[in-house]
């Protein structure tokens, strides 16, 4: 397994091709416009753009989740606090969500626990609330000790709560998800005014905690030894005055900071000040059935995928594919897909890679990474495919995409298919027919598609509407060679495969 490898990339999610001059390393460093790793603390590393929060209004809590940016648009009226879900390569909004259980009341910071979001309310009283991520309240309980509560944070097992009486007036509050207090600290002068903070992992045991003061208008790292917490490092917020520091997050690599009120109207990834260590994460793809070649109009392959936590307890990452041509440039071809996998899972999968007509003939490498996107990778792996320079006759293909299940029961969006699946296919292995079942959770359109081992499509059983419920179909292929075949189930964003053996 390879180390983290730090790097940042503004990337757009369309094919698009990267130079690099060095000699490529398809086992991870192919990003081009890699930023060199100081590891110095405060090093403003990449920037999306933010809007500013409204009138009235002000941009608060950050969170990183399951590979989205959370962030939290406080709103002074009525309507509460919006919850923004955003892309954090681009920052365009991915969903909105109003968070209806704090009943029109303030929040100052939010945390990830690796399913839901933690925030601290401060108005119109003190509450700390456990949200999922499309804002319906799992737990709560009330806070009212040492002031009013403001940065709340998650170390994998416990919450840190920062609480503010006054200007230099602080606490810090190691607490239970049930609101027992575990050790209190008077924080005091060290901390001006608690706003965002994470728990950024990378630093060594007593200095993870990263905090906002928005009244010094500083990032602080805390260094929290027995009784006593001191500042570990400490730089000016670039949110510059008028505008004041406010959302602190950690995307497992770098720092994520906003101004309360976007005056810059962007949001600052910055170093961390510490190299990211290595996970237990590997990837290993290969291909179905090599060689593979794509004819000149583009084509399709079958690959197999295979992701492993090596470790004991559950991991976030994301997988994503790309391209590399003979001239080194790389091409994005798939992803982010984000999942969280116990400890211990070592799933595989069978997936289909389409390759537009618009990549270059020759020999490329396809890589499959995994990690955080795109500031991270955890291991890569890689294999070679041939874009020949003859067209097949077939249509001309514009757009590279993935098909197939990719482990969609450890999908970590709320978005992932549920009761959604191709029961299978009896019998298996058939000549000439089998019968394949399918179910859906909702009536919508759905396409039944049967692909051979190259990735071609030989066959579609259902295009078109159907019912809620349990279906069959049977699928002849008499006329086909023996082999292994795929069949794919798609309805809307929702897909799910399996595989079947043709002996004759």
């Amino acid at each position: 397994m390879k180390k983290f490898v730090s790097f940042a990339l503004v990337c757009l999610f369309a094919v698009a091709a990267l130079s690099f001059a060095a000699t490529p390393d398809p086992t991870g460093k192919c990003d081009a416009m890699s930023y060199s790793t100081t590891d110095v603390f405060g090093t403003i590393v990449r920037t999306i753009p933010s809007s500013p929060p409204g009138a009235s209004c002000a941009w608060v809590g950050m969170s990183y989740a399951n590979g989205e940016l959370l962030q939290f648009q406080n709103i002074a009226s009525p309507a509460g606090v919006t919850m923004y879900r955003k892309n954090p390569n681009t920052g365009a909004v991915i969903a909105t969500v109003v968070l209806a259980p704090l009943n029109g009341g303030y929040i100052m910071e939010a945390a990830f626990d690796g399913t839901n979001i933690w925030v601290a309310q401060w108005n119109p009283t003190g509450y700390i609330r456990q949200l999922t991520l499309a804002g319906v309240e799992v737990s709560s309980f009330p806070w009212s000790t040492g002031g009013s509560p403001r940065c709340i944070n998650w170390d994998g097992a416990n919450l840190w709560l920062g609480t503010n009486v006054s200007s230099n007036n602080t606490n810090l509050y190691k607490i239970t998800t049930t609101g027992t207090i575990l050790q209190t600290w008077a924080t005091g002068t060290v901390v001006g005014w608690y706003m965002g903070g994470d728990w950024a992992t990378n630093a060594p045991a007593g200095g993870q905690l990263v905090i906002a003061d928005n009244v010094g208008n500083t990032i602080k790292r805390l260094v929290i030894s027995g009784t006593t917490v001191t500042i570990g490092n400490q730089v000016a917020s670039p949110a510059a005055s008028p505008d004041v520091a406010e959302g602190l997050a950690y995307d497992g690599d770098l720092l994520i900071h906003c101004g309360a009120y976007a005056s810059a109207g962007l949001v600052w990834f910055i170093d961390d000040g510490y190299t990211s260590g290595p996970v237990p994460m590997e990837i290993n793809t290969s291909a179905f059935s090599p060689p593979v070649t794509i004819p000149a109009n583009g084509g399709s392959f079958l690959y197999n995928i295979n992701v492993h936590n090596t470790g004991t307890s559950p991991v976030s990452f994301q997988v994503w594919n790309k391209i590399r041509d003979a001239a080194n440039n790389y091409y994005m071809v798939w992803g982010p897909i984000s999942r969280t996998l116990p400890g211990g899972a070592n799933p595989s999968r069978l997936l289909n890679q389409t390759v537009s007509g618009n990549l270059p003939s020759g020999t490329l490498y396809f890589i499959s990474y995994i990690g955080t996107y795109p500031g991270s990778i955890a291991d890569s792996s890689f294999f070679t495919i041939t874009k020949s320079a003859v067209a097949d006759g077939n249509p001309w293909i514009s757009e590279n995409y993935v098909t197939g299940n990719f482990l969609d029961e450890y999908a970590t969006s709320t978005s992932a298919p549920t009761q959604f699946a191709v029961v299978g296919n009896y019998p298996n292995p058939f000549n000439p027919t089998t019968n394949i079942s399918y179910s859906l959770a909702n009536a919508g359109n759905v396409q039944l598609t049967v692909f051979d081992a190259t990735g071609r499509e030989v066959a579609t059983l259902v295009n078109g509407y159907r019912d809620a419920g349990s279906h069959q179909v049977t699928f002849d292929a008499s006329k086909l060679a023996s082999g292994v075949y795929l069949y794919q189930l798609s309805s809307g964003s929702q897909v799910a495969s399996g595989k079947m053996v043709l002996m004759k």
